[in-house]
């Protein structure tokens, strides 16, 4: 097991911010359509920063901007990696975001993750 403890520098008010997680159970209908079905959280706490910040994607037919932040939190995320789950949907700073990739540092102090979400909203 790793000896460093990130949970003082990750607990810290100064640095954790809250954010909601509405996870998405999945489920087919009669006519073979996958519906999903959200169950919000209550507020969770975290670290949330920028990942790469606002990107220009240019297509042949229009442009948007992207954006991306990582969450470091001790909730166990989910970029829908399971049966009968899609990806967890993080609203923070009044923004939807999808979860898309998760590194585990479980081992790290009490253990938490670090999840990368893409903005859903289309802007551009």
């Amino acid at each position: 097991m790793p000896l460093i403890d990130m949970t003082d520098a990750l607990t810290d008010p100064d640095f954790m911010d809250t954010f909601t997680v509405a996870r998405q159970s999945q489920t087919i209908n009669s006519s073979g359509f996958a519906v999903n079905t959200p169950t919000v959280t209550p507020p969770l706490y975290g670290v949330v920063t920028s990942d790469r910040g606002k990107r220009l994607q240019r297509g042949t037919d229009a442009e948007r901007i992207a954006q991306t932040i990582t969450i470091i939190t001790t909730f166990e995320l989910s970029a829908g990696a399971g049966t009968g789950q899609t990806a967890d949907v993080v609203n923070w700073n009044g923004q939807q975001y999808t979860v898309t990739h998760i590194d585990d540092y479980s081992r790290f102090g009490q253990g938490f993750i670090q999840a990368t979400c893409e903005l859903q909203s289309v802007n551009g």
